[in-house]
């Protein structure tokens, strides 16, 4: 479907990245594909207004809505993804951490258990907490705010 817009210039909607070409597709794509009238629906060659209103294809409406679905998807496995690597390279940290503990404090290997169980504890209870805040105030505020704090 193209358009031409007030300065004449001309707009495949399927492809173009202005903000009105992207409404369209939006509209199109919730509406069914039923369109609003177009502000400006003038041919290149002559002046007068075209009555014809052009109605984009279901299955390339379907295609990109699929596509913006897949992507999505795949976006937020990557981000949890990345929390979830996160949670065992804590603890990856925390065994790293053992030897220095052992030399500097002198503690025995029932002292280092205790360190990895404290600390997992820790995490854990942490992790119910954060699931329960993100339930009530925002998920992604939450999850954005333990990040942080995981990574300090």
């Amino acid at each position: 479907m193209e358009w031409l817009d007030k300065k004449g210039i001309s707009h495949q909607v399927t492809s173009c990245p202005c903000r009105r070409c992207h409404l369209f597709r939006l509209v199109g794509l919730v509406s069914g594909g039923n369109l609003a009238e177009r502000e400006s629906r003038l041919d290149r060659g002559s002046p007068k207004i075209s009555t014809e209103l052009e109605l984009p294809q279901p299955a390339i409406a379907a295609e990109t809505a699929t596509a913006l679905a897949l992507h999505r998807r795949w976006l937020i496995l990557g981000v949890v993804l990345v929390g979830s690597f996160m949670a065992i390279l804590d603890v990856f940290i925390v065994t790293q951490g053992l030897p220095s503990i052992k030399t500097s404090l002198g503690a025995g290997v029932a002292d280092l258990e205790l360190v990895v169980s404290a600390y997992s504890l820790v995490y854990a209870v942490f992790l119910i907490t954060g699931g329960r805040l993100g339930d009530i105030l925002d998920r992604k505020r939450i999850f954005l705010f333990g990040m942080t704090v995981s990574s300090q």
